[in-house]
């Protein structure tokens, strides 16, 4: 019985060792890399080409021989800011936002409990300085009317003695800055967004998904639900009023029809950035704020800008309370405490261009990378053009058309030397960068066929972790060492959490699995051995389902093991902690016995570089991809740095400020997985 059962257990192991190789060749979906030497081990990545990939090969291989020539005339105009205070007459308790109208620029401030708008010239010259009445103890708009007043939305304190009430009124301001009269705001809008202005003098409100309009007098005279966008942002502006709107995942602009509130065609803002927190328009305009920089786009030519690193100015795109144009080249925007005006002047540049090519919406890491890199090189500009989805771009290589520069994450290419050039080549003859600043056993398990295709910026190590007087200190285990702890420390102890099921479990074997069982470089694999059948049969016995019931913390003393992914040195200490500071072994999942059981990942937060083979300017785009490999850029990375000497400074950084939690016996047990690690996972 128990032969049938074996040889029917092993008919079912080869058929799914079957299933798995055939999705691998032919589908390429997970591209892992593994540990390789001088001699090629059995265990390295190496990956088929699939139909598209080998007509994109032949359709490069011509171009091959002057892809480095005629490139001296890729010039491009850039964009420099030069940003300066405004130099606000009195110290300043909150500056509430700023607005231009009336040819100036005007500055709300509070100062000792009262509220005063100074006013500058375009050119950031105070001009006057003007006391709000008493009452008012918020500004969140000023607006020019139809007739050249000013109309500031403010929050007023209410005139009911000892009441601490405020009431949103519309106060206008004629030419002398004298009040002329006020507005009450209908009810319905107390809490919406706005007002924008219209040419016939009506206020726009909104939300996100309705529309407001109230006359002079305060009247409500219109109010649309919205149903198919939602609503961002509303620009007056020569005459017009446009919605700046989301559809979907899609920024975009819609003209308003006053009369009806109707929303008009849908104008996609191209790819738009990834984390707007604010925008604001001028002529045929509309600014884009990020977490990390300014962009401006034209409804136009349809193309954005980045006109502004916040990181440059000191601040963070989070912390912008308001942002307005003054010119079309000039820019003003406060952060609550101070208030500046940056000037943007176009240049004529001789750079060669960098082609980058990405997909999706815009990647904010790619961005600042770029940036980073335009603005340290004399010689070099790069340009990101985003693709809605893979498809064009590929169709674009395939056609002879490669950008220099790929970023991976959202593109599903096979690596492969047919598609990418070999970067060690390049790192080789490189004067600053060197293999050897890379932490091997990643650079290692990161080669496919001896080649490195791509390069992810920072990555993550990801192990089983438990308490080391429990599962001791190993380099390797079987799942029968596992069994062994189980059955000493008996019922009362689970493997793992109680949301680790069957099903969970078997992901995370299939990850490790494909570096200890799998020979890439034969095209071949060996599901039928002891070990990973071993490691079928542990994965069977989790539950089936997760049971709220049962439910026990990660960390408990009765959960031997838990899955852990470092993202960055700070997760040691958040690990040790939730031990409650015990000393911990990075034990890695069980296998054959003979490797260690931890993987590497890309970040997911950072971005992933590789040169296309048919890239016309390798050489350039070289400049970019080893930007990412600079003590300067890694420094910066959201994940584990790749450059050993940036890591082992955060390390010693993370150990000197932990409060004796990190010790060096804790850094030391780290560096030991990092350097036996051999498997890296390149996709999710």
């Amino acid at each position: 019985m128990q032969t049938n059962a074996t040889h029917h257990f092993a008919t079912i192991m080869l058929v799914l060792a079957l299933s798995l190789v055939l999705t691998f060749l032919l589908c390429g979906c997970k591209k892992p890399a593994q540990n390789t030497g001088n001699n090629p081990s059995p265990e390295k990545a190496v990956f088929s080409e699939n139909k598209e990939t080998e007509k994109l090969a032949d359709a490069e291989t011509e171009k091959l021989a002057d892809t480095e020539a005629n490139e001296a005339d890729r010039r491009i105009t850039v964009y420099t800011t030069t940003t300066n205070d405004l130099p606000l007459p009195r110290e300043v308790d909150t500056i509430y936002g700023c607005t231009s109208e009336q040819e100036a620029l005007w500055v709300f401030f509070s100062s000792r409990d009262a509220s005063f708008a100074a006013v500058f010239s375009e050119s950031g010259e105070l001009l006057s300085e003007h006391r709000l009445s008493d009452d008012v103890v918020h500004v969140y708009r000023a607006s020019e009317t139809s007739n050249g007043d000013m109309a500031v939305y403010a929050a007023v304190q209410s005139a009911d003695a000892g009441s601490s009430e405020k009431e949103m009124m519309m106060i206008v301001f004629d030419d002398s800055f004298e009040e002329t009269h006020r507005t009450s705001i209908p009810s319905q809008c107390q809490m919406s967004f706005g007002p924008a202005i219209t040419p016939n003098g009506d206020y726009i409100f909104w939300d996100v998904n309705t529309l407001y309009s109230v006359t002079e007098t305060g009247e409500l005279v219109a109010q649309k639900q919205i149903t198919d966008v939602e609503l961002v942002s509303i620009v007056c502006s020569d005459g017009y009023c446009s919605a700046v709107v989301m559809k979907g995942q899609t920024l975009g602009v819609c003209p308003i029809d006053m009369e009806t509130l109707e929303l008009g065609s849908f104008t996609a803002l191209g790819a738009s950035p990834a984390c707007y927190s604010y925008l604001d328009g001028y002529s045929n305009t509309v600014l884009v704020n990020t977490d990390d920089a300014l962009y401006r786009y034209d409804l136009e030519t349809q193309a954005y800008t980045r006109i502004l690193d916040w990181t440059t100015a000191g601040t963070s795109g989070m912390e912008i309370k308001s942002i307005s144009n003054v010119t079309r080249d000039s820019i003003a925007w406060t952060d609550g405490t101070t208030a500046k005006l940056s000037v943007i002047e176009a240049q004529e540049v001789e750079r060669e261009i960098v082609t980058v090519a990405a997909v999706g919406t815009r990647n904010a890491r790619l961005e600042a990378l770029v940036s980073e890199f335009n603005n340290s090189s004399e010689r070099y500009y790069a340009v990101v053009h985003y693709y809605d989805d893979s498809a064009p771009l590929i169709t674009e290589m395939i056609a002879g058309n490669a950008p220099d520069v790929l970023e991976m994450t959202s593109v599903p290419m096979t690596l492969t030397g047919r598609n990418f050039v070999d970067l060690l080549p390049y790192m080789e003859e490189d004067p600053e960068v060197q293999r050897e600043d890379l932490v091997q056993s990643v650079l290692s398990a990161m080669l496919v066929n001896d080649q490195l295709l791509a390069i992810p910026s920072s990555f993550y190590l990801q192990t089983l972790v438990g308490r080391e007087e429990i599962v001791g200190v190993r380099r390797n285990w079987t799942t029968e060492d596992l069994r062994a702890i189980l059955h000493e420390k008996g019922d009362a102890y689970s493997a793992f959490p109680a949301w680790m099921t069957s099903k969970e479990l078997m992901l995370w074997v299939a990850n490790i699995s494909l570096g200890q069982f799998v020979d890439w470089n034969n095209l071949d694999c060996d599901f039928t051995n002891d070990a990973f059948i071993a490691l079928l049969e542990f994965c069977k016995e989790m539950p089936s389902e997760f049971n709220s019931d049962s439910y026990v913390s990660d960390y408990e003393d009765e959960v031997l093991l838990t899955v852990e992914m470092f993202q960055n040195v700070d997760r040691l200490q958040t690990i040790k902690s939730n031990y409650g500071g015990e000393n911990i072994s990075y034990i890695g999942f069980p296998g054959d016995g003979t490797k260690h059981g931890s993987f590497f990942s890309r970040s997911d937060q950072d971005v992933m570089l590789a040169i296309p083979i048919g890239s016309k300017n390798k050489s350039a785009a070289w400049e970019l991809v080893r930007y990412t490999l600079t003590a300067n850029w890694q420094a910066s990375v959201l994940g584990l740095p790749l450059r050993r000497d940036v890591l082992e400074k955060q390390l010693s950084a993370l150990e000197n400020e932990s409060d004796g939690l990190i010790n060096e016996a804790d850094v030391a047990k780290f560096l030991d997985v990092l350097l036996e690690s051999e498997v890296f996972i390149y996709n999710d």
